[in-house]
């Protein structure tokens, strides 16, 4: 297998995710040790002369781990970015400015994941729960990394230590899927994408080491960069085969406990595509038990063996090449055995104000959740002073697009977002709120601001002040957006804030 390579330490970049605390979900879903695991590798990437700034360390984290996490950063130079939602990560996604550009992007992700019935790997972010899954879909967001406009990386390396298992094959009527938010489509170039699960279709990764904190996975590819990798360019050849031995040995050790070995697909780097067999044949699926990081399948038609095991994880290799033509796992060292697991800043934007029909609506609550629509291009929006926006989504209004927005104008601070239809033009609600710190909502009083109109192609700006008096000087603060299908459709916001899509501020 080609191995990569790197000019100089200052041409790598990093996305590093840890995922250990899921407050909106069962206290068993917390996930202990996926932080650390995301601090080391960071330190094995310092260590060989990657740059603070070309390393952004995004951690979701239980309340009495913060303190650690912030040494065992702080000793290394980086400061860690707490996130709490799927949309705050998105954005750390998206480039402010000029897209970075450099050798190698690397992008490690732990915590939950699993597999759905297109056997796309679904990584399950902060704000995930039994009731609203969310989650971002792997591959949409390596396609959307071979964007000349969001990263130029022609060698991109995946590590994703996450289980694989099966969502349920039918769920009850009314029950919800995964809630997947799109990464926005744009032309891609070519990129040689390598990826390292964690653990192969059905099966979850295993965390051998709960008292120390870490994911077996994560232990074994980060002991051996440390140990054989001195330079930033790792043998990925000899990574796969040191996984794959260290797993078959502890496979042997637990023999009897439903791990079963599956086909690895490896393509490497510049290479061809190349089917390794482990050593004993597939073996029906068995179900899941408490205990793994979630699922994964591959798409390349590679024999994949259903079995898990809570302690062990298999390794899946895929490495796949995207054309300049082109257009179009996850992490659960210890899933919640209940149920199936749940499922970066761009530029400043305005638009144009809403239509005269626009006009505040206070009707029953929707609920959200639902499975997005497929995610059409941004639209071009002029800046505007002193605004933020996060990313455009989909919404649960198919064909319909949002965009949350903050804006500080001197000492005054309001609420905006932008909305448009991307086919005929729709009849919608849009609510915005701000919720405050430990997702409490804050304004405005008696539920979200609303506004209800037929949306066109062109993006409609709604916007709302916020009383600053209710705010407290260095709290975090997040703006929220929910467009509800129909007019008069208020989202019951007050019951649970962080539903919607985000956009985040410090006062």
């Amino acid at each position: 297998m080609a191995g990569l390579t790197v000019s100089d330490p200052t041409r790598v970049h990093a996305v590093v995710v840890g995922i250990e605390h899921y407050p909106r979900a069962d206290s068993g879903w917390d996930l202990v040790g996926a932080c650390g695991d995301a601090v080391r590798f960071a330190r094995w990437l310092r260590q060989r002369g990657v740059p603070t700034a070309n390393i952004t360390l995004l951690l979701a984290a239980a309340p009495d781990s913060y303190a650690a996490l912030n040494r065992a950063a702080g000793d290394i130079g980086l400061e860690p970015t707490y996130v709490s939602s799927r949309d705050r990560i998105m954005d750390h996604f998206m480039p402010r400015g000029t897209a970075p550009e450099g050798d190698v992007l690397y992008v490690y992700w732990g915590g939950h994941g699993v597999l759905d019935h297109g056997n796309r790997r679904l990584l399950l972010c902060p704000d995930a729960s039994d009731a609203d899954q969310r989650c971002i879909e792997l591959t949409n967001l390596q396609e959307y990394l071979t964007g000349a406009d969001v990263a130029r990386f022609a060698q991109q390396v995946f590590l994703v230590d996450a289980c694989a298992r099966f969502i349920e094959h039918r769920r009850a009527e009314g029950t919800p899927g995964p809630a997947q938010a799109a990464f926005p489509a744009g032309r891609r170039e070519t990129v040689s994408q390598f990826t390292l699960f964690a653990a192969a279709a059905g099966q979850v990764a295993g965390q051998g080491r709960v008292a120390a904190g870490s994911g077996d996975f994560s232990t074994v590819v980060t002991g051996w960069l440390e140990e054989h990798s001195p330079e930033l360019d790792p043998d990925l050849h000899a990574l796969v085969e040191h996984v794959k031995e260290r797993f078959a040995e502890q496979e042997g050790r637990l023999r009897g406990r439903s791990q079963t070995p599956v086909s690895l697909l490896v393509q490497p780097l510049g290479g061809s595509a190349e089917v390794i067999t482990p050593h004993r044949a597939a073996a029906p699926p068995k179900p899941a038990r408490a205990g793994g990081r979630g699922a994964s399948g591959l798409r390349a038609g590679v024999l994949a063996g259903g079995g898990v095991l809570a302690l062990v994880a298999m390794v899946a290799i895929v490495a796949m090449f995207l054309s300049k033509t082109g257009g179009d796992g996850d992490a659960a060292r210890d899933a919640p055995a209940a149920a199936p697991p749940p499922a970066a800043a761009g530029a400043p934007i305005a638009g144009p104000s809403p239509s005269a029909s626009a006009s505040a609506s206070a009707s029953p609550s929707a609920p959200t959740g639902a499975a997005p629509a497929p995610q059409k291009a941004v639209a071009p929006l002029p800046s505007a002073p002193g605004q933020s926006c996060g990313a455009e989504h989909s919404t649960g209004v198919s064909d319909v697009m949002h965009r949350v927005c903050f804006v500080r104008n001197g000492g005054r601070i309001s609420m905006r977002a932008y909305v448009r239809a991307t086919s005929l033009p729709k009849d919608v609600t849009v609510n915005l709120w701000l919720v405050g710190p430990k997702g409490t909502y804050v304004l405005p009083a008696g539920g979200p601001k609303t506004w209800s109109l037929k949306i066109g192609g062109e993006p409609q700006l709604f916007e709302a002040p916020i009383d600053t008096g209710l705010l407290k000087s260095g709290s975090e603060y997040e703006v929220h957006i929910a467009t509800r299908d129909g007019l008069g459709v208020t989202q019951n916001a007050t019951a649970d804030p962080v539903r919607g899509h985000s956009m985040p501020f410090t006062y």
